[in-house]
Order: structure tokens, then sequence, then C-alpha cells
């Protein structure tokens, strides 16, 4: 019997036995590329899954480079950022229309109010407001250029200029005849023009106001809402928005409303100054004094033409008519103190304050 054919099959047994462990190697070099490409089964627990590739650990670093979540994986939108400091508060962002929260200051002229500085480093609004003005002063006189003639003395019954005079002197009367109604007058020769002034005192401000902005910090408040500085000493601490034009606060956080006014139309005037005509006759004041002897020495038998205005009156002394005259007597001729009326030189126009801006601040 040939022996080599069974120990050649119980070699072949041992050669098979012996390449079965070889297949286990091939399996393991399949879970390293699995490990290093990715494209291998993961596990929850072992070393390979919490190597970078993995799922859980891809999504965190990727996040965190984009800024949708910061190094831990946490969304800011939902928990936020860090918390609005001590320092700072959060407040209703200013809606359209409006600019703030600043901090605000008032003052009577601008280089007296606080400048901005610190965190409130930017100057939004600098003016000064609330201008007033008061009525023009006005007047209007009517100077009288004029002169008074000599004094006529007529007879009204026989027409004829009996006496001519400037007035101021005593006058004989050469005449042998003075019977009759006589008149006397001395006319007006000139104008009345009219003097006007006008003082209009220039508008004054009576307050200046100042507003500061700040950056507000990038921390977690509700919507509509930032985190702003506190203002700090040399600041009031007053918190405000503002806007243009005379309208209502927007909301209950800043409700304690404000209107300022930062220019004006100022019209006033005083109105035209201008004079009546003036009195076609001057004024002789008390009337002519007729004495009925010369050089006027004899008070008795005087008489007056009361009314020097160019009527005829009777030449009478006590009722009884003057035959002879012997002098006369008048003051010299006025130019009437009412000779030239005024009429307007009267404050007219307005002031009005123009160019509103409503700050609305915290109460």
């Amino acid at each position: 019997m040939d022996l080599r054919a069974p120990l050649f099959a119980a070699l072949s047994l041992v050669a098979a036995a012996c390449a079965a462990p070889g297949s286990g190697d091939d399996g393991g070099t399949d879970d390293a590329t699995g490990a290093s490409t990715g494209s291998g089964p993961t596990s929850d627990g072992g070393p390979t899954s919490g190597a970078p590739g993995t799922d859980a650990g891809s999504d965190g670093a990727t996040t965190a480079v984009d800024g949708t979540a910061d190094a831990t994986g946490t969304d800011p939108t939902t928990t936020g950022a860090s918390a609005c400091p001590p320092t700072h508060e959060c407040l209703p962002v200013a809606p359209e229309g409006w600019v703030g929260p600043v901090a605000f200051e008032t003052g009577d002229i601008l280089d007296d109010v606080v400048a901005c500085g610190g965190d409130f480093d930017a100057e939004l609004l600098a003016a000064m407001v609330d201008p007033t003005a008061l009525p023009p002063e006005c007047t209007c006189v009517c100077d009288a250029n004029a002169t008074c003639d000599d004094i006529v003395v007529e007879r009204c019954s026989f027409p004829n200029v009996f006496w001519v005079a400037p007035g101021g002197m005593c006058e004989n009367d050469t005449s042998s005849n003075a019977s009759g109604v006589w008149s006397a007058e001395s006319e007006l020769t000139g104008t009345c023009d009219p003097n006007a002034t006008t003082i209009a005192d220039p508008p004054s401000f009576t307050a200046a106001i100042r507003a500061c902005g700040a950056t507000p910090l990038d921390a977690a408040c509700e919507a509509d809402h930032a985190c702003v500085p506190l203002p700090t000493t040399p600041l009031s601490g007053q918190l405000c928005i503002f806007g243009g034009g005379d309208i209502e606060c927007p909301n209950d956080e800043f409700a304690l409303r404000t209107v300022y006014m930062r220019d004006f139309e100022d019209t006033r005037v005083c109105t035209e100054c201008t004079c009546g005509s003036p009195p076609a006759l001057c004024d002789i004041p008390g009337g002519i004094t007729i004495f009925e002897n010369a050089n006027c020495s004899i008070a008795g038998g005087t008489v007056n033409i009361e009314v020097a205005d160019g009527t005829c009156d009777p030449l009478t002394s006590g009722g009884t008519g003057i035959a002879t005259p012997g002098s006369w007597f008048a003051p010299a001729p006025e130019v009437p103190a009412d000779a030239c009326t005024a009429d307007g030189g009267m404050p007219d126009g307005e002031f009005l304050p123009t160019d509103p801006v409503t700050v609305c601040c915290r109460l």
C-alpha cells in the first residue's frame, strides 16, 4: 500500500486550518480603511466614532466655523450671546423715523451743554432751540414843515384889505371908516412829512440741546431691543429718542414728550406812517385886539375878533359898534399843534418758531 496518499491528505487539512486566520486579517484591513475614509461602519462608543469625520463631530465643527452656533454648538438666537451687563440695558430700538436711544442733554447755550464722549461719542443732534422775539416798537409822527403868512384883517362889507401885519406888534389904524364886519386870518404854507421809526430786536434762542449716540453691545435682548450703555458722568443719564416734526411718542418706554423749535420765520414790521394834509390857516392865539386910540395904549373899548379863521365878525365893543379904530394888536400866528395828523406806525406781522423736533425720554 502506498503511504503517500494519506500523508498528502493530512497535510492538506493542516494547510486549510492554517489558512483560516489569514482571511481574518483581510477583514481587519477593511476596518482600518473604513476608519480613515469614513466609508466603513461607525459605532457610538469605539475610538473610531469619536474621531473627526463622524457625523456628530463634523456637525459641531462646521456650525462653529460658519457662525450659526458657538464653539460648544449652542445657537445664539435661542439661548443668546452673553447677557446684557449691568452697565447696559435692553431698550426698545427706535422705530422708523426716529433716532436713538441717545443720551440727551440741555442747557442755555451749546457751549454749556455737556459734550458727547465715552460710550456716547457720536453727536447726532446739536442745536439752539425755542426762538423768541418781542413785537417791534413803532413810532409815527408828522413834522409840519410849515410857516404862517402875515395876518390879514379885511373889512367884509366893503371887501378890501384893511390891515396886513405879521403879528406880535401894535399897528396904528389910518382908516377913517371902520364900520361893517371884519375878518382876520393867517394862511398856513407848507407840508406835513411823516417821521417813522421801527425798533425790532433780533430774535434770540432760549435753550440748547444735544443728543449723543452709542454703539449697542451684541448681547442677548428680546426682539426689537438693543443692549444700550447707560450714560455716566458727566452726562446727565437721560436716555431719549428723537424725530423730526411735531409728532407723538411711539411707545410707552419713551413717553416724556418735548417739542423743540430749531428755526423761525420773522415778518415783524410797522405799518406805513402817513400824514394828513395841513390846515389852510394858522392859529391867532387870543384873536386880534382893537384899540380906539393909537399905539394900543388905551385898554378900554377893546374888541377881539375871537374867531381868527377868516369868518366875518362885527367890529363891536360891548355890543356898541366901533366907528374908528385907533390901533390893532395881534400875537404872532402859530402853526396848529394838530396841523399834521399821523396815521399808521403800528406793529404788524408775526414771529413764528419753525422746524420742530420731538424728543421723547424715559419717564
